[in-house]
This record gives structure tokens, sequence and C-alpha cells, in this order.
């Protein structure tokens, strides 16, 4: 059974006004309450829009009589003579991204967080992250690219600057008994001595 409360004064503001509303509901199934929540709700949206359009007229009514036609010339005054801060953008900067599939220019990453599975099965199949990198030329680069300074042996795809945490790759070797020393990257005339001393073998 639904109680109409239109016949209620339903000001709010007391503990009296609370206990009126229990007892008006008390006998009220949950599918009615429901209901009265429901249409209270869009009454409440109602009040609100209401509010806000005669407030808004208000300002139009107060901003023409100055001679702007419209608040946003007003407004942009005012951010002009400093008279109020400009809001701010709270959106999100997009962050460009760092890396781009040449074979499908859709399939991106920023360098952030987890590999896109894309990038991930290229890495597998013996590509590296500079096939990929949109920096790996320094154009449009204003930070330091740092090089490796230890490499994955068994595999090349996975670097490490040194810096931060270490990677789970280096982690695992470290545990195996490696040291950082033998994960360090060979300057390239060392690795091709060890090539040549290889073939000479």
């Amino acid at each position: 059974m639904q109680k109409d409360l239109s016949d209620k004064n339903l000001d709010t503001g007391s503990d009296e006004k609370l206990a009126d509303y229990r007892n008006l509901l008390a006998d009220s199934d949950i599918d009615a309450i429901e209901n009265i929540i429901g249409d209270l709700g869009t009454l409440l949206v109602q009040k609100k829009a209401n509010l806000y359009k005669e407030t808004v007229a208000e300002i139009n009514e107060l901003v023409a009589k100055v001679g702007f036609s419209n608040i946003y010339s007003f407004l942009e005054l005012a951010v002009e003579l400093g008279l109020i801060d400009k809001p701010q953008d709270k959106s999100k900067k997009s962050i460009s991204p760092r890396y781009i599939d040449p074979e499908n220019a859709k399939n991106t990453w920023a360098g952030r967080g987890k590999k896109p599975l894309w990038l991930n099965q290229a890495l597998a199949n013996g590509a590296t992250l500079a096939d990929f990198d949109t920096l790996a030329d320094g154009e449009n680069s204003q930070r330091r690219v740092v090089e490796p300074r230890y490499i994955d042996p068994d595999n090349p795809a996975n670097t490490w600057a040194g810096r931060g945490k270490k990677p789970l790759w280096v982690k695992e070797y470290l545990e195996q008994g490696f040291s950082l020393e033998d994960l360090k990257v060979k300057p390239k005339d060392e690795s091709e001595n060890d090539s040549q001393d290889e073939a000479v073998e």
C-alpha cells in the first residue's frame, strides 16, 4: 500500500520530521518505498534543474545590463582583467604512444603499464623494443635516452639500464648464482673479439 506524501509538509531538518516520514512509510512494502524514493529522486532532479535555469536567467540579465551578449564573453573579460581565475582543464592529458607497430598503426603503447599482446608477440618472435620506438631517432624526444647496461643472454630484447627496480629476469639470474657483471652489455669491439675467438677455436 503506497502512502500519499503530497498532503504532508515534507520539510526536512528535524528528528521530528524524520519520525513523521518513518510513521508515514511504516506500513509500506519495499516496492512502494522504492517507488517513492524514485519519485523523490525525479523530483529532486527537476527542482535542481529549475533552480539552475532560474540562476542562469538571473545571471544573463545582470550580464546584459552591463553590455554583454552572453555570460561567456563576460567571463572571458573577467579572466583577462584578473577578476577570476581561468578554469583549469580537468581532463587527463593524453599520453602520446611511444611504441607503434609498423605493420598496424592502430597498435600502440605509451610505454607504461603492461606491454600489449601485439608487442609481446613481436618480442617473442625476435623483435626489439627499438623496432617500435617512435623516439629511437631522438627527433621528438627531449629526454636523454639511457643505454642499457645489462642484457638477458637468453633474450636480448630484455635489457635494463641499472636504474630503478631490478626486472624479474635479472632477479632470476641472480638467484641462479650469476652476478650483475655476467649480465653487463659488452662494448661492440669486445663482443666482436669474442665472436672471432669462438671462430678460431
